[in-house]
């Protein structure tokens, strides 16, 4: 059990709920992301002329894409920046670009949205295979972490690091 399991999400540090979000979060979704994209394309290969499937597939791969393409910008530049810059005092001109990342959190919630339209809520359909239910079951986890792991990290943290970054700089910088 973690040490943050026993702490408020909303007392946590910046770097801690990069931390956070990162080891209780993106791996997770990582992990769903493999199974569902397993399981979507041999969907796909089985039913290729049925165009629900195929545009199920395609859907899932835009999804993989933007989800995957967040989290490799949050650990590799936005976390890193947040990090290096928590203990120091961080020029006002620093910049943080919270308008695209809320854009980018936008396109990957519409998308979750199709796909649950598309799959009826993620609900069984009568006659539907064993692994097509597992398949539902993996797709409701992975939009309730990518809600669960948007919402913390903006609503938490970016509001945290707002007043540091994005204003304007004073020229008095060591940056």
């Amino acid at each position: 059990m973690s040490v943050i399991s026993f702490t408020s999400v909303h007392e946590l540090s910046p770097a801690e709920l990069c931390n956070y979000i990162e080891h209780e979060y993106y791996q997770e979704i990582k992990d769903l992301l493999h199974h569902i994209k397993t399981y979507t394309e041999s969907l796909a290969e089985q039913n290729d002329r049925n165009e629900r499937a195929a545009f199920l597939s395609l859907l899932f791969l835009k999804l993989e894409a933007e989800t995957l393409q967040i989290m490799r910008n949050d650990e590799q530049v936005i976390f890193p920046i947040i990090r290096k810059n928590e203990l120091k005092k961080t020029c006002g001109g620093t910049k943080m670009p919270v308008q695209m990342i809320q854009q980018m959190d936008l396109k990957i919630l519409a998308l979750l949205e199709k796909m649950r339209h598309l799959l009826n809520n993620y609900l069984p359909e009568n006659g539907c295979s064993e692994a097509f239910d597992d398949n539902n079951n993996n797709l409701f986890k992975l939009e309730q972490k990518l809600q669960q792991a948007i919402h913390i990290k903006e609503n938490l943290l970016l509001y945290k690091v707002k007043d540091k970054f994005n204003q304007e700089c004073s020229g008095n910088c060591n940056v």
